[in-house]
């Protein structure tokens, strides 16, 4: 289970997901490149609760990248109302891979 991203109730007004990212001097002054993140559009958010919303930092696109499998597409459960869909690298590096949305709400 991951802790680097966050989720949270609110109101139903605003049913639409907080996709945050810090800035790309930080992620390299940590080491990390562009490349060890999983960009968007090459993974989903699935919220089992309509009016939650998730926080994609960027040790949770790290942790996705690192855990995205060569030839096998897979949903991995962050808790219980939280899990991530990635898509393999050969899904992703397909001529005919089109960008998944952000978030999807299963209720």
């Amino acid at each position: 289970m991951i802790s680097s991203g966050y989720a949270q109730r609110v109101p139903s007004q605003e049913n639409q997901p907080v996709l945050e990212d810090k800035a790309s001097n930080i992620i390299a002054a940590r080491g990390y490149s562009e490349m060890n993140l999983a960009t968007f559009g090459t993974f989903q958010i699935v919220l089992n609760i309509p009016d939650m919303q998730y926080a994609v930092t960027e040790e949770t696109r790290i942790w996705i990248e690192q855990n995205r499998l060569e030839s096998e597409d897979q949903t991995l459960k962050i808790d219980e109302n939280i899990s991530v869909f990635i898509p393999s690298k050969n899904s992703i590096s397909s001529i005919d891979f089109k960008p998944i949305t952000n978030v999807r709400y299963t209720n």
